[in-house]
């Protein structure tokens, strides 16, 4: 899942690269992109349009991907990292210095180079972060309040 605008600065040539990457290493996926800014990935029918929705439909998708996926060249403050990582959902992101405070290598997340070489995607797809704890808070944890807050 990726909440994103799909321009060059927050990382459409990088999702085209980690597309292509992941096609050639055999790994089957589907990517939901939520935005008002969606650009075809063309040959990629995996990726999806899901158009701007409300953000407790976002969360949702979000609290039920195996990955949130953010491959910006700079951030201020991603919203999508950090509620994806209160959802209990670890994330892909470029190796920012911003991402770097937020994510943990293994532990609820990867930072993946901005040039997009040397990814280790066997330990990517075997190893998904989970359990992780935020604010004290087991991703068990997490995932229910989550809940709480979605079905009312």
């Amino acid at each position: 899942v990726s909440a994103t605008r799909m321009t060059v600065e927050k990382g459409y040539n990088r999702m085209v690269k980690l597309c292509r990457l992941l096609r050639e290493n055999g790994i089957r996926f589907i990517w939901l992109v939520f935005t008002d800014s969606f650009v075809p990935i063309e040959g990629f029918p995996e990726v999806i349009n899901m158009g701007s929705q409300p953000n407790e439909v976002v969360m949702d998708y979000m609290a039920n991907a195996d990955y949130t996926v953010q491959l910006s060249d700079h951030e201020g403050y991603c919203y999508s990292v950090h509620e994806s990582l209160q959802a209990g959902t670890p994330c892909l992101v470029t190796d920012i210095p911003i991402f770097r405070e937020a994510i943990e290598d293994g532990y609820n997340g990867y930072r993946l180079p901005l040039d997009m070489q040397g990814i280790n995607f066997s330990e990517i797809m075997n190893d998904i972060p989970m359990g992780y704890e935020m604010d004290g808070k087991s991703t068990d944890d997490l995932k229910t309040q989550w809940e709480k807050v979605l079905n009312g």
